[in-house]
């Protein structure tokens, strides 16, 4: 690190400790008691040496999320407590997301995304359609589908145009149709 950068790096973390100094005299003027314990905030912003953000820890009408960046500033996992549902996201070096895991709207669920962000895999459970895992190809399409439900396990077999190429049982039933 140079003398210039030591310099004004010393002259912000001056300033910071100027205005937490008199945030402290003013509470200690106007009698507030602080347990050093709480801190009441909307949002965090952590910052490296260098003063890139890593991570974010904020609230706003949708609910609360927790960000953590790479050293480039790209978001890396994400941390969700929405009104919806909560969950968490994972993603690669070039930002993609890559996984995605929660529950929303009561449905748990698990999502495998392909390096072009297309998803490839899911795995969830609804009331109606039970524990279900589906394949897709690269278009989006169902390509492979298990289910267990109330009348018992399938599988489904599609090929590109979604036209069932193999089922079991024997016969698809209604419940397995796309």
């Amino acid at each position: 690190m140079e003398i210039q950068e030591r310099l004004e790096y010393l002259e912000k973390e001056m300033d910071r400790l100027r205005s937490r100094i008199a945030e402290l005299e003013m509470g200690e003027e106007s009698g507030e008691e602080n347990d050093h314990k709480t801190i009441d905030a909307s949002r965090f912003v952590l910052v490296d040496t260098h003063g890139k953000v890593r991570a974010t820890l904020g609230y706003d009408e949708y609910g609360t999320r927790l960000a953590l960046h790479d050293e480039n500033g790209g978001l890396r996992a994400g941390l969700h407590a929405l009104k919806t549902g909560s969950g968490l996201t994972l993603s690669d070096e070039t930002g993609r997301i890559r996984i995605k895991a929660g529950v929303f709207n009561n449905r748990p669920e698990v999502v495998l995304f392909d390096a072009d962000g297309n998803e490839r895999i899911l795995m969830a459970s609804t009331e109606n359609f039970g524990p279900h895992l589906s394949l897709f190809d690269k278009k989006g399409k169902d390509r492979a589908v298990v289910v267990v439900v109330e009348q018992g396990p399938g599988i489904v077999i599609s090929d590109a145009d979604g036209k069932t190429i193999w089922a079991a049982p024997d016969s698809q039933p209604r419940w397995l149709s796309h």
